[in-house]
């Protein structure tokens, strides 16, 4: 078993290639160095006893092998919906994240967490602050309440939906049922 200051110096000096397996470690390990999370323990800098990665470069390191995208996804739950909103830069006018990174999020108008969250940066910066304070539950509920997203659907329209996908057969079967009930 490696020591902290072994994986720390494996996350900063090798390349990103398994990235995910020492991150693995690393949590298991950080709690013990005096770190409150994950995130604080990778993003404080390297003089204070942390890794000293750049925010905005995390999830991108997460996921350059492609072999363990199940460890990087595994460990984005784990960073939790907070920690991710507050390592996703702001998405610029063109769709892609700002001139000190790189690599875009995902692709212009995709729906992914990632892409989302930088759009609510950089066209609702006030109802992203609420997302990374933990205000909300979901990307979809600080889209709503931005006034972007869709309205929750009523159970009312939830059941039409649902009936307009029945079959015949299906239908006769739910009215049968209901005279029954009646």
């Amino acid at each position: 078993m490696m020591n902290y200051d072994d994986i720390r110096t494996k996350l900063l000096h090798e390349t990103p290639f398994q990235f995910c397996v020492y991150l693995e470690m690393l949590d298991r390990e950080y709690e013990a160095q005096g770190f409150r999370s994950l995130v604080e323990c990778l993003t404080t800098s390297v003089t204070l006893g942390g890794v000293g990665l750049i925010e905005s470069k995390i999830v991108d390191m997460m996921y350059y092998n492609p072999d363990y995208k199940h460890k990087a996804d595994k460990l984005k739950l784990k960073l939790g919906l907070q920690q991710v909103a507050a390592i996703v830069p702001v998405l610029n006018d063109h769709g892609v994240r700002h001139a000190n990174n790189e690599k875009g999020i995902s692709k212009i108008g995709s729906n992914s967490k990632e892409y989302r969250i930088a759009k609510l940066k950089r066209d609702h910066p006030d109802v992203a602050q609420r997302l990374i304070d933990g205000e909300f539950k979901s990307v979809s509920a600080a889209e709503r309440a931005a006034g972007i997203g869709p309205p929750l659907k009523s159970e009312v329209d939830k059941v039409v939906t649902a009936v307009n996908k029945l079959t015949a057969h299906e239908w006769q079967q739910v009215v049968s049922s209901c005279q029954h009930s009646i």
